[in-house]
């Protein structure tokens, strides 16, 4: 591991930091309720970490981590992960549903991730991609997401469906084209986020490549491998970009 273990890591304190930093969940009766812990333990712990000046207090109950320990606890984690899946059966060069079953077998068509899983998911199936990944966010931004999709193996087909951008990201679309990642601007004004790897997994979900669903909003999506569903989210995206495009 390059990065020590965080602080309270592994006990009560760390469950609450991990709650608030990695499950994005602010609410301190939200964060109780997630650990299923009693008022007094709850309290104990709780009260600890704010007298420590570790998590504070930002109005309407919403509590957050000190910058230094979020940044320890995101860079450990993330190398958790990332020695996990080394430590698996990867068939990186093989079929990406061979893969999928070794990160879980327990679903037949369709699976649900909520939170650091679907976080954790996401980032894990980008590298594990093969010929073509599709992703449908209206809003983008410089994240980890988007700097994997830039450095992966030009050979991977990489298509970004997003909106027109702005004056401020006009560079950052610059970069992603620099990238051999096509862009396509529809004009139909569009929420859907839609992600397609290799044409045999989609993700139907909340999640936008910016900066809030990176690293501030508390994010979910469906997993599906159904060939009848895959199909028929394919052609709503051959619809929503059938009018217009950046290149």
């Amino acid at each position: 591991m390059d990065h020590p273990k965080p602080l309270y890591y592994d006990d009560m304190k760390g469950k609450i930091i991990k709650a608030i930093v990695l499950h994005k969940i602010y609410k301190k009766t939200q964060i109780k309720k997630h650990l299923n812990l009693s008022d007094k333990i709850f309290k104990e712990h709780f009260d600890q970490l704010v007298k420590e000046k570790i998590i504070f207090h930002r109005g309407y109950s919403v509590y957050w981590v000190n910058r230094k320990i979020k940044q320890a606890y995101t860079e450990y984690s993330e190398e958790v992960e990332a020695s996990n899946i080394e430590h698996k059966n990867d068939p990186k060069q093989g079929d990406i549903i061979d893969w999928l079953r070794t990160q879980n077998d327990d679903f037949e068509d369709h699976f649900y991730l909520s939170g650091e899983k679907f976080d954790l998911f996401l980032r894990s199936i980008i590298n594990h991609a093969t010929s073509e990944i599709v992703i449908v966010s209206p809003f983008v931004g410089q994240v980890d997401n988007i700097n994997r999709l830039m450095f992966l193996d030009k050979k991977i087909k990489r298509k970004l469906i997003t909106r027109y951008p702005n004056p401020d990201n006009r560079s950052l679309f610059n970069e992603i084209l620099a990238k051999g990642i096509e862009i396509e601007t529809p004009e139909t004004d569009f929420h859907a986020k839609l992600q397609l790897f290799d044409n045999k997994i989609a993700i139907v979900s909340s999640y936008n490549f910016d900066k809030y669903s990176a690293s501030k909003n508390w994010e979910a999506g469906l997993v599906t491998i159904s060939p009848k569903v895959i199909a028929e989210i394919r052609e709503s995206i051959n619809q929503l970009t059938s009018r217009a495009s950046l290149n």
